[in-house]
């Protein structure tokens, strides 16, 4: 596939997976409402106490945009628009995947302070979640320090 239609329709499927978000905050606010209503209570909880529109607007975008990288990333590798929707859609959750593997940790870790960059690894890695909520040996090691 061309790379302005794999990166088309990898944005697609970045937004297809914001809709599917933001429709599940939807529901969560008309069965609030609907309790709400049922309790008797006058005052309906708003929109706003289920979404956040600047910090959803700004996950929206970077859903968009992870979807399209993933499209214009994969574009040789992709045959049909199906399959260029469903990258641009597991973008994020690779992403993150990435973000968590112990590997990548531990090559960022290592690189970084062959190369006389042991803060920004430190920096770094402190702000990597881990799959298990477990603490990088790095930030353990701190606290038992």
């Amino acid at each position: 596939m061309d790379w302005a239609h794999a990166v088309g329709y990898g944005a697609l499927g970045g937004l297809l997976i914001e809709a599917v978000a933001t429709f599940g905050h939807l529901i969560d606010w008309q069965e609030a409402r609907r309790r709400a209503r049922k309790a008797g209570r006058r005052k309906l909880p708003t929109i706003t106490k289920f979404m956040d529109p600047i910090a959803d607007a700004l996950v929206a975008v970077s859903r968009v945009l992870l979807g399209a990288v993933a499209g214009w990333a994969l574009h040789s590798q992709i045959v049909g628009a199906g399959a260029a929707i469903a990258a641009g859609a597991s973008a994020p959750a690779l992403l993150r995947q990435f973000a968590t593997s112990h590997r990548i940790r531990d090559m960022i870790a290592s690189r970084s302070t062959e190369d006389g960059n042991a803060d920004f690894a430190a920096a770094l890695m402190s702000s990597v979640p881990t799959p298990s909520g477990q603490q990088p040996e790095s930030r353990a090691e701190e606290k038992t320090s």
